[in-house]
């Protein structure tokens, strides 16, 4: 009888445990599903950023295209600043 009682004692610990262990890897996994969501939304808005930042520095291109001497500066290579642009 005192064999039976140990052993349901046992069982009762390891059931706790596993408890235990559980609601430690509930709690773990509702961070990492909080720190994805917020990747997920760094991610949407820096790729949001980067399109209006090409659209935008496509319509400069465009736009500065039709200035002779700025076609010359995009073909020829040369490193340059933008104020070297506006002559």
């Amino acid at each position: 009888m005192t064999d039976l009682h140990t052993e349901l004692e046992d069982v009762h610990r390891k059931y706790a445990n596993l408890q235990r262990d559980w609601t430690s890897q509930q709690e773990n996994i509702g961070h990492m599903q909080a720190g994805l969501f917020r990747v997920r939304n760094q991610v949407q808005q820096q790729s949001q950023f980067c399109a209006s930042l090409g659209a935008v520095m496509g319509s400069l291109i465009w736009k500065a295209s039709s200035i002779p001497a700025v076609v010359d500066i995009l073909l020829s290579g040369v490193q340059t600043n933008a104020t070297d642009l506006y002559f």
